[in-house]
């Protein structure tokens, strides 16, 4: 995946260069240009980060370091979704119908796009059936959210069974990832009072909730085996997986009103996502793992050798492609101009040598009986979550 909140809309300007850096290690940063001028971006990666599925401003492309950008066709420039298959054959997005509706699609190299049934019950909101959000490893499986009379829902879609509803608490749901063979899939679930978000997965098609009942945030990303999850849960980035539980990432900076969100895990459980102010437009790009805590990505980078111009900040972290190769994710400069970097060439040495953060995430928002623990507390810094 996957994505910026809902999957997070990325506002970006035309870049007028492309910068690149590298290190003797292969590591190689650079900044992308955007294949048209649009007022946002979003993005989606491959399991080994040689491909990226993208829509800008409505318009699908696929790109490649070697190749550069294809065009897939249009979109909806009300919808920025956009998915890709590990294996990078299949993009899964949102195309228009011959009514002019919107829809759920996949597009794959020789047969272009092809849209995907409704759901039982389908219903048009707003010339609005879907949207198209990820694809499983293969391309066989996608799923998103499609319109109903009864409103908003997570869908499964196969050739197979067509798009088939998942369960939800009967307000309204969304799939926005799943894993490589799609038995679990992620995303949120509303409250059926309040119709807020709540963390929720899918396993075997069976719903369940991360954290309580009345706990707000979204599931943004799982691993390809479908064992590691990420998201935000009350304002803060979380990561669970079978061992280490639902875990509080915290954020990077002093003050209990900073937020955090983790937008996407790798196969080897390494998190990114964005920590600060989202309000006042102050975000800092994290790198997390369960050994390290929490680290500023351009400090991580520069560290490692990458040359990251002076001028530019890395607001947020994107992307992580499956292997952990790739990073992608959005900067900003003091004149308010903003795009996307990208990095590759990472290894898996690189993160096995991630320093160990300062302190421990901040957890003062939680009450002193919440920040008992629940599992026991693993060795690295990271508290887990008790459930509320």
């Amino acid at each position: 995946m996957r994505w910026m909140t809902v999957n997070f809309v990325l506002v970006v300007v035309a870049l007028t260069a492309t910068v690149t850096s590298a290190t003797a290690e292969g590591l190689v940063f650079r900044l992308l240009d955007p294949p048209c001028e649009a007022h946002w971006v979003t993005h989606a990666l491959s399991s080994d980060g040689r491909v990226m599925a993208v829509n800008a401003g409505g318009h699908y492309y696929l790109w490649t370091p070697t190749g550069g950008y294809a065009d897939l066709g249009p979109g909806h420039e009300l919808t920025a979704s956009v998915g890709i298959s590990g294996d990078g054959t299949t993009v899964c997005g949102t195309i228009l119908d011959q009514n002019g509706h919107r829809m759920a699609a996949i597009w794959r190299d020789g047969s272009g796009w092809t849209p995907l049934a409704d759901v039982k019950h389908g219903n048009t909101v707003d010339g609005n059936l879907g949207s198209g959000y990820a694809t499983n490893q293969d391309g066989s499986v996608a799923v998103g959210l499609a319109w109903s009379a009864t409103g908003a829902a997570a869908f499964r879609w196969t050739a197979k069974t067509g798009s088939v509803r998942l369960p939800d608490s009967g307000h309204g749901s969304r799939a926005s990832d799943a894993a490589r063979r799609a038995d679990v899939v992620v995303g949120f679930d509303e409250h059926p009072r309040t119709g807020h978000r709540r963390p929720a997965r899918w396993v075997d098609e069976r719903l369940q909730l991360i954290g309580q009942p009345d706990q707000t945030g979204e599931v943004l990303a799982v691993d390809a085996g479908g064992i590691r999850c990420c998201g935000q849960l009350d304002s803060r980035a979380f990561y669970l997986d079978n061992t280490a539980g639902l875990v509080d990432l915290g954020v990077l900076g002093g003050s209990p009103w900073d937020q955090s969100l983790a937008a996407d895990v790798s196969d080897r459980g390494v998190v990114v996502g964005w920590s600060g102010a989202p309000a006042w437009d102050d975000l800092t790009a994290f790198v997390w793992t369960a050994g390290s805590g929490m680290l500023s990505l351009r400090d991580w980078l520069t560290d490692l050798g990458a040359e990251i111009p002076e001028h530019v900040f890395l607001s947020d972290a994107l992307e992580i492609s499956g292997d952990g190769s790739t990073i992608l994710g959005a900067w900003r400069d003091a004149d308010d101009l903003r795009g996307t970097w990208l990095v590759t060439g990472l290894s898996a040495t690189a993160y096995d040598n991630l320093p160990v953060a300062e302190s421990e995430p901040d957890t003062s928002w939680q009450s002193p009986s919440d920040r008992q623990a629940w599992p026991p507390p693993p060795t690295a810094p990271g508290r887990p979550i008790r459930p509320r």
